[in-house]
């Protein structure tokens, strides 16, 4: 979606990181290289959901990864269960969000 966005002449430079700079596997075995999260403050800051259920809680790890970046971006999003590691991290408190 945001190689589409950029073809009109939006600008979204893609930087997957993980919280320890280690490729990760998705949850269908494929294996994804990623950059450590060292990266300068980014302008919009994006937390994939994670294979893991709602009701356990959320990795210490996933939570202290997406902490620092978020603070630092002017905007940040998530998809499916990103909300949880949003909302582990307190980085939801006194606002106002939603998930399906």
């Amino acid at each position: 979606m945001f190689g589409e966005a950029n073809r009109p002449g939006a600008d979204y430079t893609i930087v997957l990181v993980s919280p320890t700079g280690a490729d990760v596997t998705s949850s269908i075995g494929i294996r994804i290289a990623v950059a450590a999260a060292t990266e300068p403050a980014p302008d919009r800051f994006l937390v994939a959901g994670a294979d893991f259920s709602p009701r356990t809680p959320v990795p210490r790890d996933l939570i202290e990864a997406a902490r620092t970046p978020a603070v630092r971006a002017g905007r940040v999003t998530s998809i499916r269960t990103g909300a949880f590691i949003l909302g582990a991290a307190g980085l939801l408190d006194g606002k106002r969000a939603t998930t399906h």
